[in-house]
């Protein structure tokens, strides 16, 4: 099966790695191949000859591919909005929505983990969108990448607390 262009994307920074000498793997090359073979992204020389290093991961916290309830206020607009997560980590979320959100936007967010009795509130900027249709449906939805910019660090800890163990027991 091959892999969708965001899931390869996602899958480029784990598969590639150095030699020890900071110079790029077979691996690394073999996956620009790939990647190029499919269609789905034409690599350019300059990123073909950057340093695995390059394409690492550079989030500080662990994501969790999760769908939870989120209701959401841009900041300076009157009407709240519900939408869906795609992941979830302690630095932020990937929220599925309907409205054209734009980058840079502070939205305040109430967050309904399963199993807490209140929802983590928090307050974030989107710092990247994407939009995407699914099949027949011809509405556009967007992914919003939101970051936290302000959240209690008991809330923190609970997102944290909460994709540390949901990981632990997908691997068990």
């Amino acid at each position: 099966m091959v892999p969708s262009f965001a899931e390869a994307k996602d899958n480029l920074a784990e598969l590639c790695t150095t030699n020890g000498n900071g110079k790029n793997s077979a691996k690394h090359k073999r996956n620009i191949d790939y990647l190029n073979a499919i269609g789905k992204v034409k690599v350019n020389k300059e990123v073909e000859n950057m340093p695995a290093d390059d394409f690492k991961e550079k989030r500080k916290f662990s994501r969790l591919n999760l769908s939870v309830l989120v209701d959401y206020k841009i900041v300076h607009k009157d009407s709240s909005e519900s939408g869906n997560t795609k992941n979830i980590s302690a630095g932020g979320i990937c929220l599925i929505v309907y409205e054209d959100i734009e980058i840079g936007s502070q939205l305040k967010l109430n967050i309904y983990l399963p199993e807490q009795d209140f929802p983590l509130l928090a307050e974030g900027r989107v710092v990247w969108k994407d939009d995407f249709i699914v099949g027949d449906d011809n509405r556009i939805r967007f992914e919003v990448g939101i970051e936290f910019i302000k959240i209690d660090e008991r809330d923190r800890q609970v997102i944290a607390n909460y994709v540390f163990g949901a990981r632990n027991n997908l691997s068990a």
